[in-house]
This record gives structure tokens, C-alpha cells and sequence, in this order.
């Protein structure tokens, strides 16, 4: 993987080798099987998909020195499952001699155009999504010493089986994740 200074990922490799190899070591399903799990697992565990998922952890740095107070955006694309946008604006909240403090919110937009077909079922997601970021960054090195994410989601999806009714699902689904 390679990583830009500013935190975005410029490339990813090996990903979607390593996941097959796992799927092939599967010893209890036929290759079709096999095939068909590939198959639905790429999307969300493929190079797209972690590019994006990496870039909601790193890409946080400014594009240029910023004082405390001040503010900045970043904007990434998430792949996999659920497409979707994510705009954050980061904040340089506080320093000291040893930790650098940033503060980040940001709209996650899900694409309403996407449509999923697995099995012959249709899924298309209307979901509304944000999240929130504190992170505490070494000030020498510039690494993070640790970050809380929280990100919610709300809204519903819609299924279609083999072209019959569509089903509306609700959905609500909060993340947190703590990286020390």
C-alpha cells in the first residue's frame, strides 16, 4: 500500500490475491462455492474498497501549516457494498509540547443510484451518514497516537426478490472504533 504524506492512499496491492487464496484454502465447500463467496466478499475486501476504508483513517492531514483554530477539508470515495462520498472538515482543536489535538466532523453521502444484485435479489440503499473523529497526534513525529471514530448511519433499503414486491427494510447502524 502506498500512502501520500497527506494520508491518501495512492495504491493498493494484493489484496484481492490474498483474499482468494483464503477462499481456496476453504476445504469444506465445492470450487463453485468457492467462487461464488469470492464473488460476494471482493467488493467490500478488495483494493477499491480498502483504498477507501484506509483513507478514512489517514487521510487527515492538511494540505498546508495550519494554526490552531483553523480548519480544513478532505473528501474520499468508499467502495465496496455500500458506495458512498465522505466530506470531512477537520479542526486543529489544540497543542502542547507533545500531542496535537484534532477534532473532525463529516457527511457521509451513499449513493442512491446503487443497485446490489446477490441471488437474484435486488437491494438499493437510501441511507444518510456521518462521522465524527478525535485523534491525538504525536507533534514531533506527526503519527497518531490514538483516535476515536463514530460513524451513523440511517435510513432503509429496498429489496427486490426475482423481480417480485419490494420490501422497504429499515435501517440504523452506528460504528465506534477506538485505534490506540
Amino acid at each position: 500500500m502506498d500512502i501520500t504524506s497527506y494520508g491518501e492512499v495512492t495504491d493498493v496491492r494484493g489484496a484481492e490475491e490474498m483474499l482468494l487464496e483464503a477462499v481456496m484454502t476453504l476445504e469444506d465447500m465445492t470450487d463453485a462455492e468457492k467462487g461464488q463467496l469470492y464473488a460476494q466478499m471482493s467488493p467490500s475486501l478488495g483494493e477499491k474498497a480498502i483504498e477507501g476504508s484506509m483513507e478514512l483513517l489517514t487521510l487527515i492531514y492538511p494540505r498546508r501549516a495550519v494554526a490552531v483554530g483553523e480548519q480544513w477539508t478532505t473528501k474520499t470515495r468508499l467502495s465496496g457494498t455500500l458506495d458512498a462520498g465522505v466530506e470531512n472538515t477537520y479542526r486543529y482543536a489544540t497543542q502542547d509540547d507533545r500531542v496535537d489535538v484534532i477534532e473532525g466532523r463529516g457527511e457521509i453521502d451513499f449513493s442512491k443510484e446503487t443497485v446490489q444484485m446477490q441471488s437474484g435479489t435486488e437491494f438499493r440503499y437510501f441511507l444518510d451518514g456521518e462521522i465524527k473523529t478525535d485523534m491525538r497526534i504525536d507533534t514531533k513525529t506527526g503519527w497518531v497516537l490514538s483516535a476515536k471514530y463514530d460513524q451513523f448511519f440511517d435510513g432503509h433499503m429496498t429489496m427486490k426478490i426475482d423481480g417480485g414486491d419490494e420490501m422497504k427494510v429499515p435501517m440504523t447502524m452506528r460504528t465506534n472504533v477506538v485505534c490506540k
